[in-house]
């Protein structure tokens, strides 16, 4: 009897410290302009999370009860670029931000053809085409993306670019994430975590629309790391990724990129 009550104890401390861990809120109001006009029904998305909220009549928005950490944070509406930035929680934090969207309006074709050409309305995924076209690195288009919208991106990501497996690391706080790896192994020179320090998986760097998300040499594998197994496919227009070298894009081209670069770009809504 005495070893059931222990363990009854046990699981109850256990369940009122995880929840006790996962009290930290954000909030924010998602504006159309910069004189602080709000932007109603907005949608506000954190994607390692995979928790979404749609912001009110005068573009508030709350979510709480989340994990500390470091997590990306995509804010987005019809007929404005995606936003995409990082929030950094504590404990039991309450951050309120604002957001200032950019008006792109949809542009109408003058005259109708047949099969007409995808066009996107932020320079970010033109310039993925030009890329694209140019033929260096890996890229997966939104075709290809919308064929795949029911499953897991990391499971997309890994099918369709050459070279990149996945890994399992388990955080300080006993959760399970899942990330992307290169083929490369860890060895010297500060592109790559020490072996003795790390697993023998080379995570690569990750930029969501344009935005440095995780960099394994600045934030560590554990808990900074993006758990791309709650990211889906349905959320997302095109991915890129590239092995490093002279195929990187400049702009990217960090010293820590040595296990890679992947740049993952929101769908246009």
């Amino acid at each position: 009897m005495l070893i059931r009550v222990t363990n009854a104890l046990s699981a109850l401390f256990a369940f009122a410290s995880a929840a006790a861990a996962q009290n930290a809120m954000i909030s924010g109001t998602v504006m159309r302009d910069s004189a602080g006009h709000p932007l109603a029904a907005a949608e506000v998305v954190l994607p390692d999370l995979n928790r979404r909220v749609t912001a009110n009549w005068a573009g508030e928005f709350k979510i709480s009860q989340l994990p500390a950490g470091r997590y990306a944070i995509v804010v987005r509406h019809v007929g404005f670029a995606p936003l995409a930035d990082t929030v950094e929680l504590a404990d039991g934090a309450r951050i309120d931000r604002e957001f200032v969207l950019i008006e792109a309006p949809t542009k109408l074709d003058e005259v109708q053809v047949r099969a007409p050409a995808k066009k996107y309305i932020s320079p970010a995924l033109q310039e993925f085409e030009e890329r694209r076209k140019q033929g260096f690195g890996h890229f997966i288009d939104e075709e290809t993306m919308r064929k795949n919208n029911e499953r897991r991106l990391i499971d997309v990501v890994q099918a369709y670019m050459p070279g990149l497996t996945t890994f399992s690391v388990k955080t300080a706080g006993s959760i399970m994430k899942e990330y992307i790896s290169s083929g490369r192994k860890c060895g010297a020179g500060p592109a790559f975590l020490s072996c003795a320090k790390g697993p023998s998986a080379c995570p690569v760097t990750m930029y969501l629309d344009g935005v440095l998300i995780y960099d394994a040499v600045r934030d560590g594998v554990g808990d900074q790391m993006p758990d791309l197994s709650r990211y889906n496919s349905r959320d997302y227009a095109a991915a890129e990724y590239y092995a490093g070298g002279a195929s990187l894009p400049i702009r990217y081209n960090a010293t820590s990129s040595g296990c890679g670069v992947l740049l993952l770009w929101t769908r246009e809504r």
